[in-house]
Formats: C-alpha cells, sequence, structure tokens
C-alpha cells in the first residue's frame, strides 16, 4: 500500500514538507508519495516526487466546473481533480493507495494492517448529512480509482457546482457496498437523531475493527483552529463546522502520553476511544514538526475554554496582504496601458 499527498498548482509548503517528515520518521518502512504537477524539480524529504500533468480530460472538467478558478490556486477543482490524479497514478502502480490530506496529522498507531484487510473498493468518512470528506481516502485498487473519477466526472456534468465532498457521499449512497465507512467519533458524541439505532451498531463494530476512529474534520479544527487563510491570518479555536453531526467539549479530548497523541473519553465512565489522525486546519509547522509534535497537541487540548479563542499567524497575514498589493498593483497598470 503507498501512502500518496496531492499536492497541485502552488509550491510545496512548509507544513506539507513536515507532515512527509513526520510520517517518514514515524513509519520509515512505508513508500511516500508526492504527486504534483509543478513544471519545476520538486524535492521533498522523504517522499517519491511524482510528476503529472493534466490531461485532455482534466481540462475539460475544469473548463465546466462552476467554481471560481482564481480562489487560493484553483482549490476547488484542485480537491475535485485529485481524484483522477490517484487514477491516473493507481492505474500505473496497481497497488492499493492511502490519500491523505496534506492536513492531516498520524498518529505512531496508526492501524495501517487493518486498511489491508478492507475488501471494499474505497473507504472514507461521512461528515454530515450531505458531506464525505477525503482526509483518509482508501483505493483498494484500478476498479476502485476509476469508478469514482468516472462518478465524479458524470456528477460535475449534471451539476457544475457538485464539490468533491458532495461526490464522496452520493458516491457512498449510491453504492454502499463499495465503501467502508471509516468511523469519526463514539456514537456517544453524535447529534440526537444523527443515524438510527442499526447504523450507530454499525459505527460501534467499525470502531472495533480498526481499534479507533479517524477525523473527519470536527476535533482538528476545534482544537488547532479555523484555515487562517481563510480569513486574513487569524484562526478561530473551539469552533464547530456547521453541519457536523457531533457534539462535543474540550473536556472529550485528552493527550494520552503513552501514544502521544489525542484519544476520545467517552461520555459515560472511563472508557477511551484511540483517535488515529487529526485534520489541522490551520496548516501551522509546528504541529507537523515531529520533535515538537507532542507539545504542541498537548498544549492544544489544555487551553482555558472560554466562548472563542483567536490566534493571529503574522507570516499568513503579511504573505495575503503581499498578494492583494501586488494583485491590484497589477490592475492598476493594466488599467493605465
Amino acid at each position: 500500500m503507498n501512502i500518496v499527498f496531492v499536492h497541485l498548482n502552488t509550491r510545496i509548503p512548509l507544513f506539507l514538507r513536515n507532515n512527509i517528515l513526520d510520517l517518514k520518521t514515524k513509519f520509515p518502512d512505508k513508500k511516500i508519495v508526492l504527486i504534483h504537477n509543478l513544471k519545476q524539480k520538486v524535492q521533498v524529504k522523504g517522499a517519491e516526487i511524482v510528476y503529472l500533468s493534466r490531461n485532455e480530460e482534466e481540462e475539460e472538467m475544469e473548463r465546466k466546473y462552476g467554481y471560481p478558478k482564481d480562489f487560493r490556486g484553483n482549490f476547488w477543482f484542485s480537491s475535485l481533480v485529485r481524484f483522477s490524479m490517484l487514477n491516473r497514478f493507481i492505474q500505473n502502480s496497481l497497488e492499493p493507495v492511502l490519500h491523505i490530506e496534506s492536513d492531516i496529522l498520524v498518529a505512531r498507531d496508526f492501524p495501517f494492517a487493518k486498511f489491508d484487510e478492507i475488501k471494499n473498493l474505497l473507504a472514507f468518512s461521512i461528515v454530515s448529512h450531505q458531506r464525505g470528506i477525503s482526509s483518509l481516502l482508501f483505493i483498494n485498487n484500478e476498479e476502485g480509482a476509476s469508478k469514482l473519477w468516472a462518478y465524479a466526472m458524470n456528477m460535475v456534468n449534471v451539476n457544475s457546482l457538485a464539490s468533491d465532498m458532495e461526490i464522496l457521499f452520493n458516491f457512498e449512497k449510491d453504492f454502499p457496498q463499495d465503501v467502508c465507512k471509516l468511523p469519526i467519533a463514539p456514537s456517544s458524541l453524535y447529534i440526537p437523531d444523527a443515524f438510527s439505532l442499526e447504523e450507530k451498531e454499525k459505527n460501534e463494530s467499525r470502531i472495533m475493527k480498526f481499534g479507533g476512529v479517524f477525523d473527519g474534520h470536527d476535533f482538528g479544527v476545534f482544537l488547532g483552529g479555523t484555515n487562517p487563510w481563510n480569513s486574513f491570518g487569524i484562526s478561530r479555536l473551539h469552533t464547530f463546522i456547521p453541519e457536523s453531526m457531533l457534539n462535543f467539549k474540550i473536556t472529550h479530548l485528552k493527550f494520552n502520553s503513552r501514544r502521544k497523541f489525542l484519544d476520545i473519553k467517552q461520555e459515560k465512565g472511563n472508557l477511551s476511544v484511540n483517535l488515529f489522525s487529526l485534520h489541522m486546519t490551520n496548516k501551522s509547522s509546528i504541529l507537523f514538526l515531529f520533535r515538537t509534535q507532542s507539545l504542541a497537541l498537548r498544549s492544544l487540548t489544555h487551553f482555558p475554554l472560554r466562548m472563542m479563542h483567536k490566534i493571529i499567524h503574522p507570516e499568513v497575514f503579511i504573505i495575503m496582504l503581499y498578494k492583494f498589493v501586488l494583485k491590484r498593483l497589477k490592475r492598476v497598470l493594466k488599467i493605465s496601458e
């Protein structure tokens, strides 16, 4: 099984470089691949680099896609076209793939062996009644990869604003037999009536199977804060994602000194559930450094709880201000011509 990251259109950020090196330190025997489409030479310590330029099919899909292309390096289409990049990679490698999004922290005891046992074509998490998520996306074989990309293309042909998260949700809805749903939390942390008693039992069974849960986005956003690139360098902590199916408090998240990662404390009793991944959308480089990660995670669980915290990322503010001024300057110069 290959561990695969996909980063398109922009330079490889420091947090991703740190994350890859962190994974390689924790799992030295695992093959880590970084897929990119930059024309210049890319080197990232700990990763095998795979360059894939756009093909005609992807170019056609971009022309049809309805989201603005000037938002954060064509963010929306980049999220979608990952499915094609992963499909092209797996058709060549002929090996299963575990795609990990760039801002996902992985625990040292991540259950890779359990993913090897998956028989379904795909495995990913459902995070709301409308969205799946590819924070962790397991693709078992060439059939699963091609079926997902074909489904994505069909959805975009029908709805040019179909997001990657909506595509995953609908794929699982249409082909439930093809998807192993990765559990995101114990059933006790779901909002009332989030799912049926039968689905609750299945969720607990999946937790037993994997030995824990995988953060879709809720815990990482709550603890680490929102993405500062969306609000001029400001990251908000202890916030909840709209349409989330979870209801939890900071007291449910505990740092485990033995695992050097987080556990989720159950509502009743002293039982805890292993958390194997965290979606850290604040993209702070220090969180992805192997030597500082444990201390950073421990400190995040000990923030005094208030209504909301705001953390300012000055480097993000400066970069965004520079890009804003440069963009305005180019526009003024173009008008003057």
